[in-house]
């Protein structure tokens, strides 16, 4: 991931200011034992960047590749440059070991780390692409959410205004039947007293 190159090229940029500060030390000091230590460190720190550039970890675009390749030539030019500083060194030619590598080895470990910068730059550029897409996304399925609550509450509302027609449909069924009902009862009882009436005539009248 563009997460994953970064940390890689962190590493890297460390390495390769390690392997240079080692040399810088060894070539600051007459202590044949602190050369021969920091010469040492120095190429472990190299092969720590060789490997890292080389790695299966670093899953980069097209140009991004090509920068790292690049960045690979420049590296081994400048170990090449300063394995010829080390052995001066080692041969105790102090001043021809420091005019070297201020005049060569410099220059090609400036070429590495121009590269590097690069690469972390579209490398970072990638992280604000991806960072970007994610966010555009999350709103995306925000806005989806948000739309399915609004559904979901306005069917809810739909349906709790149809419950109350139905309620009050209900309710006005209900004093019809119950005015029906009403209205056959007086029925009923005008017709008996119609007829209670007629039987009093008929009494009278005998």
């Amino acid at each position: 991931s563009a997460v994953r190159n970064l940390d890689v090229i962190g590493t890297l940029e460390f390495q390769t200011q390690e392997a240079r500060r080692r040399i810088l030390y060894a070539l600051a000091t007459d202590d044949g034992d602190r050369q021969l230590e920091d010469i040492d460190r120095a190429r472990e720190a190299d092969a720590q960047v060789e490997m890292a550039l080389r790695s299966e970890a670093l899953q980069l675009s097209a140009s991004a590749k090509t920068i790292a390749a690049r960045a690979l030539g420049h590296w081994r030019d400048y170990v090449m440059e300063r394995d010829e500083v080390v052995a001066l060194i080692l041969e105790g030619r102090h001043s021809e070991a420091i005019a070297r590598d201020t005049s060569n080895a410099e220059t090609r470990f400036a070429a590495v780390r121009t590269d590097l910068t690069v690469l972390r730059q579209q490398l970072g550029a990638s992280v604000d692409q991806a960072v970007e897409t994610i966010h555009t996304n999350s709103i995306r399925s925000l806005i989806g959410l948000l739309c399915v609550v609004g559904l979901t509450q306005l069917l809810a509302i739909f349906g709790y205004r149809q419950l109350q027609k139905l309620a009050v449909i209900d309710e006005l069924r209900a004093a019809k039947t119950a005015a029906e009902q009403a209205s056959e009862a007086k029925a009923r009882l005008d017709r008996k007293s119609t007829r209670l009436n007629s039987s009093h005539t008929d009494i009278s009248r005998m």
